[in-house]
């Protein structure tokens, strides 16, 4: 009978395991807004160990983090509060044992453009600087682009840094005008906002006649066509009021205007729209009787003469 109770005692003794545990994963990424798990396993413990889950730096858990049976801890739609560390504790009667876990929590850059971000109306002349900055986890590149026709982005020449990109001109001109991009990029993903620059040119600057794509001069009573050099799906509109009745878009995406009247002057938008954005170009149309174009011609060559 006593040699029976000792065999029992030994049994009971050699029952009695302190716990392992195995942390899934040990350490763990998300971004902001997301959902995630941790998970403590416990792989041996006699009797069957406890499990608890606690923050390292002594905070209590949120209230958006859940313990699960399983040793598990949900985290659902993490703001950022949650990153750090947490400890997993498993215990029994045989001991108990540690380890800590690291939770860390990316944010997709967050863009700000200065000037603001929309429409932007700059002197001829005058000087332009764009700043651009982008807050995030990890920190975010920044980089200004440039929308050429076709809807293609072109890098410019822009000081680059982590977290600013600034692009100045010196002296702003119709060359400048067009959409530009920033986009902040992390390993969380990429934020891109636009602006959009006009230049605006004096009433004195703007000629009857130009080589330059801006501006187009017509006589009363004639036809002209404008030029719209994007792609994509092309619309026409006027930047003050509806477009002349005469007024028509061909197959090229040009404006044809017939029988132009004092009326039609003005600017005019050429908008287009692709898969990678949107884009516009303006034409300034001046409309000119035939005696104020023999007026022009003859100042302009006595000014020529003069030089």
């Amino acid at each position: 009978m006593p040699g029976h109770l000792l065999k029992n005692r030994r049994m009971i003794t050699t029952g009695r395991e302190p716990p392992t545990i195995e942390l899934n994963p040990s350490t763990q990424t998300v971004v902001q807004g997301g959902n995630t798990l941790l998970q403590c396993k416990v792989t041996a413990g006699i009797p069957t160990p406890s499990i608890t889950w606690a923050r390292v730096d002594g905070r209590l858990l949120s209230n958006n983090v859940e313990e699960l049976e399983g040793g598990i801890i949900r985290f659902n739609r993490v703001t950022g509060n949650e990153e750090g560390q947490y400890i997993c504790k498993a215990e029994n009667d045989a001991g108990s044992i540690t380890d800590v876990a690291t939770l860390t929590i990316q944010s997709i850059p967050v863009v700000t453009i200065s000037p603001r971000k929309g429409l932007i109306h700059v002197k001829k002349g005058q000087r332009l600087r764009l700043e651009c900055s982008a807050q995030g986890n990890p920190r975010p590149s920044v980089s200004w682009k440039r929308l050429r026709t076709g809807f293609s982005l072109d890098a410019i020449d822009a000081q680059e840094t982590h977290q600013i990109a600034v692009y100045e001109i010196a002296s702003s001109g119709e060359s400048d005008e067009g959409t530009y991009s920033c986009t902040g990029r992390n390993d969380a993903g990429s934020t891109e906002e636009r602006i959009q620059i006009v230049i605006d040119i004096e009433e004195n600057e703007k000629l009857l006649t130009n080589e330059g794509q801006r501006n187009r001069g017509v006589i009363i009573g004639n036809t002209i066509q404008l030029p719209c050099n994007l792609t994509g799906r092309v619309q026409w509109r006027r930047d003050r009021g509806k477009l002349p009745p005469t007024a028509f878009k061909t197959t090229d995406n040009k404006l044809k205007i017939t029988n132009v009247q004092p009326s039609d002057a003005g600017r005019y938008l050429c908008e287009g729209t692709s898969p990678l954005g949107r884009a516009s170009e303006y034409v300034v149309l001046t409309v000119k009787s035939k005696c104020s174009l023999l007026n022009f011609i003859s100042n302009f060559h006595q000014r020529a003469f003069f030089v």
